[in-house]
């Protein structure tokens, strides 16, 4: 984290993610326990005290910049605040009002015109709705660990956040860590709004998905037109996975295992949603087993497949490989010899504590070179073995 926030300027970090790139798999063998909840609350407070000091003397330099003139400066540092205090804008007078501060003028109109309409109220625009300019309002259902917006109504976005929140105890369990911020899901209605999205962020190459974690701006943009309840269900559990994964660590994983994992939870038939109980980790539908079955794909084109490029190329081929992903990684961690199971979770820990592939000054590439390279270190003697047992299982499935 401080790697990534200093971008190149911290040179111990620099030293220490350096070191931990080159440690090989004798030292990640060591098996490290989950922080403990104490642990995290402890660490919750002290963060939170932190953030509050750090807010009052940002609160300072903006009266500072306006004292001084300095309008756009004053302006970007407030617009900065008001999007970290996460608040409603409060105008009295004419004057906004943040933290019991009054600033009158161009820069409270400043803020005004700035804003959009949340649940009829308005808010600064956070970095995500300023790529969709277009919306003039929005509405959420939110918690500390979680937001989910939607163009459509409020009961969307409660029922989504109602089921994504019962989803994040259970990633926090598997990936053995929490996300510094608040997750966000965007529920877009109308394709042309999630298609200048992706078009605006420089990502038009998602254009054939229905959906993607956009971990720079804290989303998972999801587009619904055209698709069921359940579906958009399924694509919220899906790329909630993914957004939740790269907060917890920007290590570039191969496709194959971002999207196995994203599809243990969100998955056609590996969850059901009864409105209070979410259960997941289930056996992926019938249906998707049988296409899979038809064409499975040989063990390394897996590993070096691309599930953007095929879905933009064959929609049938793209969906037997998130199966084919789904079930592979269910192999490795429950059918095949324990010793897989483990050398995974050590190949990920890998992966995780070293930012494997992560290029702080391009947050988008994904360049899965590194962590494709661990994977082959570990596994690529036993991948004939693993081919054949992987096959004879999928078949019994």
């Amino acid at each position: 984290m401080a790697a990534e926030v200093a971008r190149g300027r911290n040179s111990t970090a620099e030293f220490v993610l350096k070191l931990m790139r080159q440690y090989e798999d004798a030292f990640w063998k060591r098996k490290l326990e989950h922080p403990s909840a104490a642990k995290l609350e402890a660490y919750a407070k002290k963060a939170q005290k932190l953030r509050e000091q750090d807010r009052e003397a940002r609160l300072e330099l903006v009266k500072w910049a306006q004292r001084n003139e300095l309008e756009e400066q004053a302006f970007t540092e407030l617009r900065d605040l008001l999007l970290e205090l996460d608040e409603p804008l409060v105008f009295e007078e004419g004057a906004l009002v943040v933290a019991g501060a009054r600033f009158k003028g161009a820069l409270a109109e400043r803020a005004r015109k700035a804003a959009i309409e949340i649940n009829g109220r308005p808010y600064m625009r956070d970095a995500f709705l300023q790529r969709v300019p277009d919306l003039t309002r929005i509405f959420e259902a939110s918690s500390p660990e979680l937001r989910v917006r939607s163009t459509t109504s409020v009961e969307e976005a409660e029922r989504l956040h109602a089921a994504a929140s019962a989803l994040l105890p259970l990633l926090f369990e598997d990936f053995g860590g929490k996300p510094e911020r608040r997750l966000q899901i965007a529920v877009l209605a109308e394709r042309k709004t999630y298609d200048r999205y992706l078009d605006v962020t420089g990502l038009s190459g998602y254009h054939a998905a229905d959906g993607f974690a956009d971990h720079v701006a804290g989303t998972a943009v999801l587009c619904k037109e055209g698709s069921t309840e359940p579906y958009v269900l399924g694509l919220a559990l899906h790329e909630l996975t993914h957004l939740f994964q790269l907060s917890v660590s920007p290590a570039v994983f191969p496709s194959w295992f971002l999207e196995g994992s994203a599809e243990t939870y969100g998955g056609e038939g590996v969850f059901r949603w009864d409105g209070a109980t979410l259960e997941t980790r289930g056996k992926m539908s019938i249906t998707r087993l049988d296409e899979l079955r038809a064409a499975p794909l040989a063990l390394r084109d897996l590993l070096e497949g691309d599930a953007r490029a095929l879905l933009a190329q064959d929609k049938l081929a793209a969906r037997r490989f998130y199966c084919e992903s789904w079930a592979f990684l269910r192999y490795l961690r429950e059918a095949a010899d324990a010793e897989f199971a483990e050398r995974l979770d050590r190949w990920r820990t890998m992966c995780f504590g070293s930012a494997a592939g992560a290029d702080f000054d391009k947050p988008y590439q994904n360049d899965a070179a590194s962590s494709r390279k661990l994977f082959l270190q570990l596994f690529e003697k036993d991948l004939p073995a693993l081919e054949q047992g992987f096959a004879s299982w999928l078949a019994a499935l």
